[in-house]
C-alpha cells in the first residue's frame, strides 16, 4: 500500500532515488503528489520527460527486495552457493529476525505498511540508516 509516509520516506531516501532506472511499470510521485505509472508502451524519450518532471521514484516491494538480491555481500555469497530462489528466502528470514529485533525498541518503529517495512529495511542493510517518523538517520 503506498501511504503519505511511504511516499515522504520515499522523497528523502536520496541513496534510493539514485537506484531508479526509469523503467516500464515503476511508479513515481510528481511535485503536485500526483501518482504515475510509466507504462509497457513508454518510449525512451517518455521515460526522459518522467526523469525530469516526476518528483520521486516509488519502489515497489520486488523492487526493494531486489536490491538486496543483487547488492548486499552475504546476499551475493549466499545466491552463489543456493541460486536466486533461495537468496530472496535467505534475505526474507534476516529481515523478520530484524523486525523480531526491531521490535524491541519500539522508538524505531515507525512503519504502517509492507512497503514502509521494506524500505526501512533496505536502508538499514545497505545505508545503515533508519526512519525516525520524520527523517533518515544514521544508527
Amino acid at each position: 500500500m503506498i501511504t503519505e509516509n511511504y511516499i515522504k520516506m520515499c522523497e528523502q531516501a536520496e541513496e534510493i532515488q539514485k537506484l531508479c532506472q526509469y523503467g516500464q511499470g515503476d511508479w513515481f510521485i510528481n511535485v503536485a503528489h500526483e501518482f504515475e505509472v510509466i507504462p509497457d508502451w513508454a518510449t525512451e524519450h517518455m521515460k526522459e520527460w518522467y526523469k525530469y518532471y516526476y518528483h520521486k521514484w516509488l519502489p515497489t516491494q520486488e523492487q526493494l527486495q531486489e536490491m538486496l538480491t543483487m547488492d548486499t555481500n552475504y546476499a551475493k555469497e549466499y545466491n552463489k552457493k543456493t541460486g536466486a530462489i533461495f537468496c530472496g528466502f535467505y534475505i526474507f528470514l534476516d529481515m523478520m529476525d530484524w523486525v523480531r529485533n526491531w521490535l524491541e525498541k519500539p522508538t524505531k518503529i515507525n512503519c504502517n505498511s509492507l512497503n514502509e517495512m521494506w524500505l526501512s529495511y533496505v536502508m538499514y542493510k545497505k545505508y545503515n540508516k533508519f526512519w525516525t517518523g520524520e527523517k533518515w538517520k544514521t544508527t
